[in-house]
């Protein structure tokens, strides 16, 4: 069904052992499937989630609601309780089933909550006769749960379910493979004119660099040199647009002299070269006002990435590390710190500016839930409006939405 998909199984028989697997994997793995959200959540902060993209087959939606109907044998689906990853889509699945009364007995699953918490959690509440069942999503509580006699039904993903997962990985890679091969084009300024010598040192470090990326240059004049390559190439090179590229501090006598870079990504050798020339504009405006070196990038659809500098202080925010700014966005938005999380993982994989539209299937939830998300995150100000999407269809324009940098900042600096 996937020919271009080559799939790796890892076994494990803890759900814990998935960090492990996922701490060894190597960087030539261009995607991380998790069986299901149990394992996913045990491996969520490990440096390599933010290297390789991942994400892992639903048990709600179609799958939940599958479980719900088989519950019904089991007595009021408001009597019995639930672990997921989330609450809303609980919520979500009843309301879609036009239940009028929510179930009273929901527990979160997060990495300190394992197997043996959740049955003790469905246990305790049957034991107590304040349900009649339970619905878990955990294999390991499933089997507890039946040595104890405990009615329970285990969520399982549907084939259709498995499918789309399998598709949307395969989407991704291809997405991937077809990036890394844009065409970029970048432009080297340099800011020492004056000794010949200095000129010959220049065009020949250019060159070695240039064959770093398996690439071809131009010397435009002594000061400035045009280069050819690919996404993937410069990707490597910067380490993903987070570090300059080694020019001439390992030479010795040109570690003063400054530079600047500009790099345009495009599906053309004219785009790319028109959006290099806008990055060089704004990196050399950076060099002269900080005296430093400087790259700037500017992607297809006018997105730019930097300064990105000899400090490395390429703009890139990550909330996770802002804790009191996530406590506080919590808590004027009613939004759970483990919903903000989610939020940045699909900010991630979507990129800086996004509609509803496009975040949603990376949250995993529907438009409209997306909606509301949205605008709470908006009301807090930890989201911001940068445009409207003009829509070729009738319809209303969808909005654009980005983090807000400096309120982010201003959160981070009172924590």
């Amino acid at each position: 069904m996937f020919p271009t998909l080559n799939l790796q199984p890892f076994y494990y028989q803890s759900d814990f052992e998935t960090v492990n697997i996922v701490s060894q994997l190597s960087d030539d793995f261009h995607y991380i499937l998790f069986c299901g959200p149990i394992p996913f959540s045990r491996a969520l902060y490990l440096e390599k989630m933010k290297k390789i993209p991942n994400s892992y087959i639903p048990f709600h939606g179609s799958s939940l609601l599958k479980a719900l109907f088989q519950a019904q044998k089991l007595g009021e689906l408001n009597r019995i309780s639930l672990d997921t990853i989330h609450v809303d889509l609980v919520l979500e699945a009843f309301q879609e089933l036009e239940i009028l009364k929510s179930p009273k007995h929901i527990v979160e699953i997060h990495p300190e909550r394992d197997a043996l918490f959740l049955a003790n959690y469905h246990k305790t509440l049957y034991e107590k006769r304040e349900t009649v069942g339970a619905i878990t999503i955990s294999s390991t509580c499933y089997k507890i749960l039946q040595k104890h006699n405990i009615p329970c039904i285990k969520v399982t993903p549907l084939l259709s379910t498995v499918r789309e997962a399998l598709e949307k990985v395969n989407l991704t890679c291809e997405n991937l493979h077809n990036l890394a091969n844009q065409i970029s084009v970048g432009i080297i300024s340099l800011g020492i004119s004056e000794n010949p010598n200095l000129q010959i040192d220049f065009e020949e470090y250019i060159s070695k660099f240039v064959n770093k990326l398996d690439g071809q240059y131009i010397k435009k004049s002594p000061t400035k040199f045009l280069f050819f390559t690919t996404r993937s190439m410069i990707e490597n090179q910067t380490n993903s647009f987070t570090i300059l590229p080694t020019l001439f501090h390992e030479e010795e006598g040109l570690e003063k002299v400054r530079f600047s870079i500009g790099v345009g990504i495009g599906g053309t050798t004219n785009l790319a070269t028109e959006s290099a020339f806008v990055a060089l504009k704004e990196a050399k405006r950076h060099s002269q006002k900080y005296i430093e070196n400087s790259l700037f990038v500017v992607h297809e659809g006018d997105k730019t990435t930097g300064p990105i500098t000899t400090i490395n202080t390429s703009k890139s925010i990550d909330l996770r590390t802002t804790d009191a700014s996530l406590l506080e966005i919590a808590k004027i938005s009613g939004l759970s710190t483990k919903t903000l999380n989610r939020v940045i993982q699909a900010i991630k994989q979507v990129g800086n500016e996004f509609t509803v539209n496009e975040i949603a299937p990376y949250m995993e939830v529907s438009v409209k839930n997306m909606q509301r998300i949205c605008r709470k995150l908006e009301n807090s100000g930890a989201l911001k409006v940068v445009g409207k999407e003009t829509l070729e269809s009738k319809g209303k324009p969808r909005r654009i939405f980005t983090l807000n940098e400096d309120r982010i900042v201003s959160n981070k600096g009172r924590g």
